[in-house]
């Protein structure tokens, strides 16, 4: 007769932060305590009204910020996200909706839907490293883990996002990530051109 066999997760209730099946499920980073931060400890919300009439910015699900036409306006206070600014839709993070403003478009316009964060100011995050760092797997992991909300509009709260943590190595490390990243996109890319 065939047995059937289940993994079992055996996690200390001690570390979870709720009595949640997707909390225990979550990826966890596989970095040293020393190296771990908090978003918000490495990130500062910036909150600064849209008084000069700046175009609105939208973020895609594969993170990627644009602007919309200059047409579009909505109704309601709207602030402004600088270039390596981090922004997220607190409705579709779930989906990817996350990225780092570009530089070519100056300053964007959001509603209060989507916070937005300046990375460089404390001079710990790097915006390029950041940028990789909310398309890994376990960032979308943990960020599943804490959407609440019923299946339709799950929120994604500004104050929840603050308390992720995420590995901050030392800026010469970040550097060296982004920099190997990029160079697997070139060879990505000339394995492509070559086939």
């Amino acid at each position: 007769r065939g047995c059937l066999s289940v993994p079992v997760r055996v996690v200390p209730s001690s570390t979870l932060d709720r009595w949640d099946v997707k909390q225990v499920l979550a990826a966890r980073w596989m970095r040293p305590a020393s190296e771990m931060a908090r978003f918000g400890d490495v990130a500062e919300r910036r909150i600064e009204v849209n008084h000069v009439g700046a175009r609105y910015g939208s973020v895609h699900f594969d993170g990627h910020i644009t602007r919309r036409a200059e047409i579009v306006t909505i109704k309601g206070a709207s602030y402004l996200a600088h270039p390596k600014d981090v922004v997220f839709s607190r409705i579709d993070i779930r989906n990817g909706a996350i990225g780092v403003m570009p530089d070519n478009y100056g300053p964007l316009a959001f509603t209060n839907e989507y916070p937005i964060y300046d990375v460089v100011s404390r001079g710990r995050l790097l915006p390029d490293y950041a940028r990789l760092l909310c398309r890994t797997k376990v960032f979308r992991s943990q960020i599943q883990a804490l959407v609440v909300g019923h299946t339709g509009r799950k929120r994604f709260s500004a104050e929840l996002f603050e308390t992720i943590s995420i590995p901050v190595p030392l800026t010469g490390e970040q550097q060296e990530i982004t920099a190997a990243h990029q160079e697997a996109l070139l060879d990505s890319t000339r394995i492509r051109r070559d086939s």
